[in-house]
């Protein structure tokens, strides 16, 4: 395979090998990241999802999770989808 293709299986088998305990050679990074205020910052830039994107967005997991089928009409829901 290619010299890409070897590294990326490498980092895998190194994945691996650390989530199954073997932890000798590893280095553990871990970051603390703060709470976002979302709504301030759309708000402060301008820029929005808009509301039907999210409604769209909270119908489609529902409708893959089986607990709920999406309603609406199929031509608005298939104009956010593309």
């Amino acid at each position: 395979m290619t010299k890409a293709f070897d590294k990326i299986v490498a980092g895998l088998d190194d994945a691996r090998a650390y989530l199954k305990g073997n932890r000798a050679g590893f280095t553990v990074h871990q970051i603390e990241v703060s709470a976002t205020d979302v709504v301030a910052i759309r708000s402060k830039t301008g820029l929005s999802n808009g509301p039907s994107l999210g409604a769209l967005v909270s119908r489609s997991e529902h409708s893959r999770s089986g607990s709920r089928v999406a309603e609406g009409r199929r031509d608005q829901l298939g104009r956010y989808s593309r």
